[in-house]
Parts: C-alpha cells; sequence; structure tokens
C-alpha cells in the first residue's frame, strides 16, 4: 500500500442525504488501519505517549484488531469528514489507511424497507388507477 488514502464511494450523495433524512448528524466511519511494515509497536507506542491524536469533532466508537497484529479496524463518528483527514494525517507515517463510510443496521433496514416498497409501488397505482381483482365463478 502506498501513503494514500484507499477511500470507497458511495453512490452520488446517497450517504449523507439519507443521513439527514433520518435527522443523522454525525457520520461513522469505518476505518482499516494497515500498520507500516506489518508492525503495530510505533503505532502503540505514539498512541500511549501521546493518545489517539483525534481532532476535536472526530469521536472514536470502537475498535479491533486481527489476530496477526496487522491491520486494526476502527469505527470513528463526526459531522464532518475532513475531521477523519485530519487524523488520518498525524498518523499516515506508520499506517496505510481505508476509508468506508458505514450506516447501521437500523438505516439499513429502513433503505430496505423503503426499496421494497418502491418495488411493490406499480406504476398502475402511481396514476391512480385501480387494479381490478376478479374471483372465478
Amino acid at each position: 500500500m502506498t501513503d494514500a488514502v484507499v477511500e470507497s464511494a458511495p453512490a452520488a450523495g446517497s450517504f449523507s442525504e439519507l443521513s439527514r433524512f433520518l435527522g443523522e448528524k454525525k457520520l461513522l466511519y469505518l476505518i482499516i488501519e494497515h500498520f507500516k511494515n506489518n508492525d503495530p509497536v510505533p503505532v502503540y507506542r505514539r498512541f500511549g505517549e501521546r493518545g489517539r491524536l483525534a481532532p476535536e469533532g472526530l469521536h472514536y466508537v470502537s475498535s479491533w484488531v486481527d489476530e496477526k497484529l496487522e491491520r486494526c479496524f476502527q469505527l470513528m463518528e463526526t459531522e464532518d469528514r475532513s475531521k477523519v483527514d485530519e487524523w488520518i494525517h498525524n498518523w499516515n507515517d506508520l499506517v496505510d489507511f481505508e476509508v468506508y463510510p458505514v450506516i447501521s443496521s437500523q438505516t439499513r433496514s429502513f433503505l430496505l424497507r423503503r426499496r421494497q416498497n418502491e418495488f411493490l409501488d406499480y406504476p398502475d397505482r402511481r396514476q391512480n388507477q385501480s387494479i381490478k381483482y376478479y374471483a372465478r365463478p
């Protein structure tokens, strides 16, 4: 991996628009940290000496480390994506990053119900036309 941030982008505007629609001000980001040279020691040393180095407005939610101690998976929350980039800048000499905007299961359920309702919304209903079903004699 290079020092550049690798990011997967959601469909244009869908993530932030949905969050606003649902009244969510803070967005969640799943951040995958790849320890350079597969060496977590410098990262944990700096963390022990200086803390998380997160800017104001970026909140740590939770994290997990893979069993080989090569990657860390962090869930962070912020209203401003630039706070994630600022935090990454504090660590990119020791870590390569992937950043993914994520949604909660509750939001996912809402999206699936909405998609299902759109699928079931036949064109005849949108035009206020009745669909008549007749029972066999």
